[in-house]
C-alpha cells in the first residue's frame, strides 16, 4: 500500500525531484520536458585526502580545562578548550555532474512523474500534440549503472550531454561515448555551510601530495535512429527508442590511502561496469535490478489504511487526511535506505547519497552526535543487514583514527571520536579555534553511541561471529577508554570531565552562554551503557571476571539528577538554560536510544523524562522531531508520538533561504531540517516501529504506543531482539494475530499487550 511517489509536473528544485540510487551512484531526477536533468553523485567523491590531526597542545589544554571545570570556572575552561583543543574541520561530499536530456518540448498537454518505491524505478511521461515521450530510469546495484529507457514519438532530435560544477574534462571518445574525468579539490575553508557556489573554498593543487580523489564517468547511448557526435553532445535523430547508460567510479582506495598516489584505477573500473552493462539487454538489466531491489524492500510491510491514495504526493502531504501518509513515510524510509546504503559502499551522510552543492550544508559530512546514528536506527529491525554494513565499517575504520586521538590528544589507550567525521574517518575535535566552537565540537563519547547501534544488531541477529570479531573488541576497548579517563568526585561517582551536552548551552552568572561543565547526563549515560554492554557481552563470551569488573564501574558512574521542577538534569548542576526548547534532547539518551530509562523499571526517571520533553516542546528541526517521537513511543504515549510525526510530516515548500526552522517534509518526502537532512526520514520509520513493537530483554511489548488514529493495521517482517521475526495484526486497537518465527521463539518472550 502507498508505495508510489507521483507528481503532475516537473520538479523545479531538488526538494521536488525523485531520488534514485544503488548505494554507490545517486541521482536526483527532475523530469523536465524541454531539458530533463539527472543530478548525479558518486558516494566516494569527497574533497581532501588522509591527514594527521596532531595537536601538541591538546593534552595540556585538556588537563587545564578539567582543573578549571572542577573549580567551576567554566568560561575559562571553555576558552582553554577552544584555544588548545580544537583542530581541522571535515572535508566535503561533492556533486559529480548533471546528465541532461534535451528534446526541445517546452510545454505539455499531459504529464506524469512517478517513483515506484518497491522497484526503484522512476517514470516520466508527457505529450504535446503528436509528440509523446516516456522515460524510465533506475540505478542498478547488480550492474552498477544508471539506465534510462526512452520511448518517444515525433521527436526529431534528442541531445544527451554532461555538465559539471567541478574542474574536469568532458570529451567524446572514439567509440562515441562521453567521458568525464577530473581530480577533486581540497576543502580549505573552515566552515562548510549552505553557499552552493562559493568555490573559493575549494583548492585544486598541482602538488601530487595534495591532490585529491580522481574520478571518471562514462555516458553511452544506443538508439534505433541515427546517432551523431557533435563535440561532447550525443545527438539522437528521428529516434523512437533509445537506451542511455551512465556509470562512474573514483580512485578512493580506503580512508587511510592517498587517493591520488595510492588510488585505484577508476578508468578501468568504470570501463568494466560499462562494458558489462552494454552487453546485456535492457530487459535483462531491469529484471536484475527489480529482483535485487524488491527482494530487500518486500522483507517488511506496513498497512494502516485500506486503500492507496489517489492524490499526488505533495497533495497527500498538504491534506494529511488519512493514514496513507504514515504508510508512505515508512516506505520512503525503507526506499532511501536501500537506495543509499549498500554492502561495500559508504555509510549515509547528512544528505544520504544525494547532494548538489559544491559547499553543502555542514559539508554533507557524518555528524555523529545524533545524525549518523539516526540514519541507521531502522535497518536491522527492517531486516536489512546489507544496508547496515557500511555503518559497521564506519565504526571499524573510525576506531583506527580514534586510537590516535586517544593517545595523542588524551594521553590514554583506547578509542575516542568527537562530533563529526568524513570519508577519511577524522576523529579529532574540530573548531579551528572559532569562538564558541566548544559548544558543538567538544563531544568525546560519540564512539560509544556508534557502538550502541552495533550492539543492537547483535541483540537482534545473535550473530556470534560478528560479536567475536567486531563488536566485543570494540566495545571493551571503548569501555577501557572511559575507565582510563574517569574523574572521581567526593562521593566516589565517576564521570568524564569536562563535558558538554551536544550543541546545547547554559547561562553563566554574567549572562553569557557556555556549554562546558564538570560532567553531563549524556556522557554519563553513554559511559554507563557502554560499561553495562561490555559486562553483558563479556558474560556471553564466558569472561565472568571482566563482566564483573565492567559492571562495578558502571554502577559507580554519576547517576541522574532531577531538577527542582522534576526534569532530568542535563549537566552536573541545575544551571539556567540558554535555550529551553533546544533541538537536542541529549540528556534523555538513557530513554532513547538506550533503554536505561523505562516506564516499568525506572518510573521516576521516566516521569522526569516526560516532563523534560514537555518543556522542550514538540517543535524543532526535522531529525529532532523524529527523535522526540521515538522517545514518546518509549514512554508508551502513542498520541503524543503521532503528534510529533504529524509535525515532521507537515508540508514545507522548498525555500533556498530557509534555515534552522521547524522541520517538516518537502514535496518529495525528504526531511526538512531545513535545509534537507535525511536523518529525519529514518527516525520517522524507526518511530513507527517503536509505536507498534518494543522489546526490553525478554519482554515483548505489543502495540505499546498505539495512537487512537491507528485502530486497525498490520506490520510484517520486523526483526526483534532475541533473534525472532514478528508479524502483527490488530483491529479496534487490540492485537488479533501475533506471529513469531521461528515458532519455538514464542516461548522465549514474555508477551505484554498494551
Amino acid at each position: 500500500m502507498n508505495k508510489i511517489l507521483k507528481f503532475s509536473s516537473p520538479a523545479s528544485c531538488f526538494e521536488e525531484s525523485l531520488l534514485l540510487g544503488n548505494g554507490f551512484l545517486g541521482a536526483a531526477l527532475y523530469g523536465g520536458t524541454d531539458i530533463d536533468r539527472y543530478s548525479l553523485n558518486e558516494a566516494t567523491l569527497w574533497t581532501g585526502f588522509p591527514e594527521e590531526a596532531n595537536n601538541p597542545k591538546a593534552k595540556k589544554a585538556l588537563n587545564e580545562a578539567r582543573d578549571l571545570a572542577a573549580k567551576g570556572e567554566f568560561a575559562k575552561a571553555a576558552n582553554t578548550i577552544e584555544k588548545g583543543f580544537t583542530g581541522k574541520f571535515s572535508q566535503s561530499y561533492l556533486p559529480l555532474c548533471n546528465l541532461l536530456i534535451e528534446t526541445n518540448i517546452k510545454n505539455y498537454d499531459t504529464y506524469y512523474r512517478t517513483l515506484d518505491l518497491e522497484t526503484g524505478i522512476a517514470t516520466v511521461g508527457y505529450s504535446k500534440g503528436e509528440q509523446k515521450v516516456i522515460r524510465e530510469a533506475f540505478i542498478s546495484n547488480p550492474d552498477r549503472v544508471l539506465v534510462i529507457k526512452i520511448k518517444q514519438e515525433n521527436v526529431e532530435q534528442t541531445n544527451i550531454y554532461l555538465e559539471s560544477s567541478l574542474q574536469c574534462n568532458i570529451y567524446t571518445s572514439d567509440d562515441e561515448k562521453i567521458i568525464l574525468r577530473g581530480t577533486a579539490p581540497v576543502h580549505d575553508h573552515p566552515m562548510g555551510r549552505r553557499h552552493a557556489l562559493e568555490t573559493k573554498r575549494l583548492t585544486y593543487y598541482e602538488n601530487e601530495q595534495k591532490r585529491g580523489i580522481r574520478y571518471t564517468g562514462i555516458l553511452k547511448a544506443e538508439c534505433d535512429g541515427e546517432l551523431l557526435v557533435n563535440g561532447d553532445v550525443l545527438e539522437l535523430i528521428n529516434t523512437k527508442e533509445a537506451t542511455i547508460y551512465f556509470t562512474a567510479a573514483t580512485s578512493y582506495n580506503g580512508f587511510d590511502k592517498h587517493p591520488y598516489l595510492e588510488g585505484v584505477d577508476c578508468d578501468n573500473i568504470c570501463n568494466k561496469y560499462m562494458l558489462s552493462a552494454e552487453k546485456k539487454s535492457y530487459k535483462t538489466l531491469k529484471s536484475a535490478h527489480i529482483k535485487d531491489f524488491s527482494s530487500l524492500f518486500s522483507r517488511t510491510d506496513l498497512t494502516l489504511c485500506n486503500n492507496n491514495s489517489q492524490l499526488n504526493t505533495d497533495e497527500i502531504l498538504k491534506e494529511h487526511q488519512s493514514n496513507a501518509l504514515y504508510e508512505l513515510a515508512f516506505n520512503v524510509g525503507k526506499y532511501l535506505t536501500i537506495s543509499a546504503s549498500r554492502e561495500g559502499g559508504q555509510p549515509m551522510n547528512l544528505q544520504g547519497i544525494w547532494n548538489e552543492h559544491i559547499c553543502p550544508p555542514w559539508n554533507s559530512n557524518y555528524t555523529i552526535n545524533i545524525n549518523t546514528q539516526m540514519n541507521y536506527l531502522p535497518q536491522i529491525p527492517l531486516n536489512l543487514p546489507e544496508c547496515f554494513e557500511p555503518y559497521e565499517r564506519l565504526a571499524k575504520e573510525l576506531a583506527v583514527n580514534g586510537r590516535k586521538i586517544a593517545k595523542e590528544w588524551y594521553g590514554v589507550d583506547g578509542i575516542i571520536s568527537h562530533h563529526n567525521t568524513d570519508i577519511w574517518r577524522m576523529a579529532n575535535p574540530v573548531g579551528c579555534m572559532v569562538k564558541d566552537c566548544h559548544i558543538w565540537s567538544f563531544f568525546n563519547t560519540s564512539f560509544g553511541w556508534i557502538l550502541w547501534g552495533l550492539k543492537e544488531k547483535y541483540l537482534i541477529t545473535k550473530d556470534n561471529i560478528f560479536l567475536t570479531d567486531t563488536l566485543y573488541p570494540l566495545i571493551t576497548e571503548c569501555a577501557e577508554t572511559y575507565i582510563s579517563l574517569f574523574t572521581k568526585d567526593e562521593n566516589g561517582n565517576l564521570y568524564l570531565s569536562p563535558a558538554t551536552s551536544p550543541e546545547n548551552s547554559f547561562l553563566l552568572e554574567d549572562g553569557s552562554a557556555c556549554a562546558l561543565a564538570k560532567h553531563s547526563a549524556i556522557n554519563n549515560a553513554i559511559c554507563r551503557d557502554t560499561l553495562y554492554s561490555a559486562a553483558m557481552l563479556s558474560q556471553i563470551m564466558g569472561k565472568d571476571a571482566a563482566a564483573e569488573r565492567y559492571k562495578n564501574y558502571a554502577k559507580k558512574v554519576a547517576p541522574y539528577k532531577i531538577t527542582t521542577d522534576g526534569r532530568i538534569m542535563e549537566w552536573d548542576n541545575e544551571y539556567s538554560e540558554a535555550e529551553i526548547e533546544h533541538r537536542h534532547v541529549s540528556h534523555l539518551y538513557g530513554l532513547h536510544p538506550a533503554r536505561e530509562i523505562t516506564p516499568y523499571n525506572t518510573p521516576e526517571l521516566a516521569d522526569a523524562s516526560r516532563k523534560s520533553l514537555y518543556v522542550r516542546g514538540d517543535k524543532g528541526s526535522g531529525w529532532c522531531i523524529a527523535w522526540k517521537a521515538n522517545m514518546w513511543a518509549r514512554l508508551f504515549d502513542g498520541n503524543r508520538a503521532l503528534n510529533l510525526l504529524d509535525n515532521q510530516l507537515t508540508y514545507v515548500a522548498p525555500d533556498p533561504n530557509a534555515h534552522w526552522l521547524a522541520g517538516g517534509t518537502y514535496p518529495n518526502m525528504l526531511c526538512a531540517h531545513p535545509p534537507f537532512q535525511i536523518d529525519g526520514n529514518f527516525g520517522a520509520t524507526a518511530a513507527i516501529i517503536e509505536m507498534l513493537i518494543q522489546v526490553n530483554d525478554k519482554d515483548l511489548y505489543i502495540l505499546p504506543a498505539l495512537p487512537d488514529k491507528w485502530q486497525s493495521g498490520e506490520i510484517k517482517g520486523i526483526k526483534i531482539a532475541g533473534g525472532a521475526t514478528i508479524n502483527l495484526k490488530w483491529e479496534n486497537g487490540k492485537a488479533t494475530e501475533i506471529d513469531i518465527s521461528p515458532k519455538e521463539m514464542k516461548d522465549y518472550y514474555n508477551i505484554i499487550e498494551k
